[in-house]
This record gives structure tokens, C-alpha cells and sequence, in this order.
């Protein structure tokens, strides 16, 4: 009774061509309709191609994921997202990265390695790194303009850019054995592999810079973006480098860390060790409320810019600092701990022979 437009009116006009003698509506029915029949051909005919290798594959990496999080193995998780995405690195870079001249300097080597990585990433990794960094520019914009929770997204878009940039540090932690056999100290090595994201983090901040700039529309978001920009994004992708040095294979220490807590502070334990990469993230762009204060209260944003800038660096530099000393502490600890077990022991076998010698 009434004209209700619908997906399958064209066929339904075909099918009343007897009633209406529309025949313009003949031929455009008789056109959805063979189209219709072709997709179904098609689709028959390609089925054949799938595979189901292919299929139980991709249910065992989604069910490795869900137990990666689980567990909160967050390196692990790139990983297998990447497997599921086919996101792998090209066979030609883009660049080519010539290789160091003998001259005997691990850290053109180590400049070489991270160049030629980043070199080979896929196009969609780059697409995907320059979204999120106009997504931070965005929230950048709005957090300076009032909204201080954009805070958060803005942290998470900086560890997410951290996660893909540092792929030559993560490649470099998961292989525990072979590091231990180069003949460079580990704090050396790994701060020489942080030389080339933080240089690709300069572009990526430009293009964070252009984003704020765009949607506030002031002049003065130019300033405050070259004042404060690579700073900014340094510090909030100083939380990736935590959770991927922190990340290193070291099972039988957690183990022994997991058994000697009750449950429920070993979970808490498992809560804090997920959430610290993101809140040094979080802590690296939260100087960018200077700026927004100083919008606010009506005081000077390239001033508030300058003391948020150093604020950031000196996040980034702590972060550069604990990665330098961490090992060192680490092996500190440890032999401080065991002197310490040994000394305890002795003093045990000292008190039975005096309890002996008494008897």
C-alpha cells in the first residue's frame, strides 16, 4: 500500500513486471539479479581455496593471545598480532642503511641494526604509527583547551608509538643467551638501540605538532608544539622501553618471586608489574597540564611550555638512567642477597657446634 524502500526492491520490480509493464524496471532487475547470481558463483567457486591449516592456525594464535594476556605478557601479545595481521617486515627497506666501516665502535653498529629494522617496516605499520600520532596531536589540542582526561589516550597513543619503535631493543631482549655473549655490556647495548627510535620519534612528533596546530588554530600551538613536542613524545614512549626491558626472559626469577607471595599479593604484584610502563607514560605527557593551567589562568603557555618540556626530559632521562644501571643493581642485589644467606648459614652452623661442644 505504501513505497517502502528497501535492499531487494529492483528484483521485487522485476518480479511485478507482468502487473506494472515498467520496463525500465525489467532491465535493472534482471542486471541486480544476474549480479546477485555472480556473487554467489564466485563465492562457490573460491571456497574451494580455503584452507583449513590456515583457519586452525589462526584459532591457535587467537587462543596464545588470550593466554598472553592472561599472564600479561604484553611483548608476547605484539607479537602474535602482528602474526595475525601479517605484519611483517619487508624483504627491501625503504632506505638503504649502509653498514658501519670497521672502525671497532659497537655503537655505529648498533645504529646500523636499529636503522636497518626500522628501515624494513611494512607500510602498514607506518600508516598506523602516523595515525596515532595525529591522534596524540588531537587529544594534545584538547587537553591545552581544557579536557584534562585526554590525558590518557595521549599516553597510550605515546607507549603505543614506543611499542613499535622500539622492535630493535625488543628483538635484543628476547634473545637473553646471545646478549650475554657479545662482547658489549648490556647497559651499553641496550642504550645504544634507543638512538634511532628516539631520532624516528622526531618526525612522528612533527606530525603530532601539525595535528594540535590544525585543530586549535592558533599560532601560538606552533611554539608550544616545537618547545614541547619531542620532548613530550621521548618521555611518553620511555614507558615502552620499561615494559620491554622489563619484559626479558627471566622465568626462574619470577617464579621464585611468585612462590615466596601469598596470592593475593603476588596478584597485586602481576597488576603493578602490567600498569607501571603505562603510568611512566602517563607521567612523561603529564606535564602538558602546565600548559593547559597556564591557558586557564590566563598566564604565558610558551613559559608553562618551557618548564612542561624540561619536565618530560627529565622523565626520559630517568627512564635512560635506570635502563644504564639497571643490570648493575640488579647483580648487586643479588650478591648482596646471597652473602647475606651465606652469612646467615654460618652463623646457624656456628650456634650447633657451640650447642654441640656445650652438650
Amino acid at each position: 500500500a505504501w513505497r517502502v524502500p528497501g535492499p531487494a526492491d529492483v528484483i521485487g520490480d522485476a518480479v511485478l513486471w507482468p502487473l506494472t509493464r515498467d520496463t525500465s524496471a525489467l532491465v535493472t532487475g534482471t542486471l541486480a539479479s544476474g549480479a546477485a547470481a555472480t556473487l554467489v558463483a564466485v563465492g562457490l567457486v573460491s571456497c574451494g581455496r580455503l584452507r583449513s591449516e590456515a583457519l586452525e592456525r589462526r584459532s591457535s594464535l587467537v587462543a596464545q593471545v588470550r593466554f598472553a594476556l592472561a599472564v600479561g605478557d604484553l611483548r608476547t601479545v605484539v607479537l602474535l598480532r602482528r602474526q595475525l595481521a601479517h605484519d611483517h617486515l619487508r624483504v627491501r627497506p625503504w632506505l638503504r642503511v649502509p653498514p658501519p666501516r670497521r672502525s671497532g665502535r659497537p655503537l655505529a653498529v648498533l645504529i646500523w641494526r636499529s636503522g636497518l629494522t626500522l628501515a624494513r617496516s611494512p607500510a602498514l605499520r607506518l600508516a598506523r604509527l602516523v595515525l596515532v600520532a595525529a591522534a596524540m596531536g588531537v587529544a594534545a589540542a584538547g587537553t591545552v583547551q581544557g579536557s584534562t582526561a585526554l590525558l590518557i589516550p595521549l599516553a597510550v597513543g605515546a607507549f603505543l608509538i614506543g611499542l613499535e619503535l622500539a622492535e630493535p631493543l625488543a628483538q635484543t631482549v628476547d634473545q637473553t643467551e646471545l646478549r650475554r655473549l657479545l662482547p658489549v655490556g648490556s647497559s651499553s647495548l641496550l642504550g645504544g638501540l634507543l638512538v634511532v627510535p628516539a631520532l624516528a620519534l622526531v618526525p612522528l612528533a612533527a606530525v603530532a605538532v601539525t595535528a594540535a596546530a590544525a585543530v586549535s588554530g592558533s599560532s601560538t600551538a606552533w611554539v608550544v608544539g616545537a618547545v614541547m613536542g619531542i620532548p613530550l613524545m621521548w618521555a611518553g614512549a620511555s614507558g615502552a622501553v620499561v615494559n620491554v626491558v622489563r619484559s626479558a626472559p627471566d622465568p626462574m626469577a619470577r617464579a621464585a618471586r611468585s612462590m615466596a607471595m601469598p596470592p593475593e599479593v603476588a596478584g597485586m604484584s602481576t597488576v603493578a608489574h602490567a600498569a607501571w610502563p603505562l603510568i611512566v607514560s602517563g607521567l612523561g605527557v603529564a606535564p602538558l597540564w602546565f600548559v593547559s593551567d597556564a591557558v586557564a589562568t590566563g598566564g604565558s603557555p610558551i613559559a608553562a611550555a618551557l618548564r612542561g618540556g624540561v619536565a618530560s626530559l627529565l622523565v626520559a632521562g630517568c627512564v635512560v638512567v635506570w635502563l644504564r644501571t639497571r643490570d648493575d643493581v640488579r647483580h648487586r642485589w643479588r650478591a648482596l642477597v646471597i652473602a647475606g644467606d651465606e652469612a646467615r648459614r654460618q652463623a646457624i652452623e656456628r650456634r650447633r657446634a657451640r650447642a654441640g661442644g656445650a652438650t
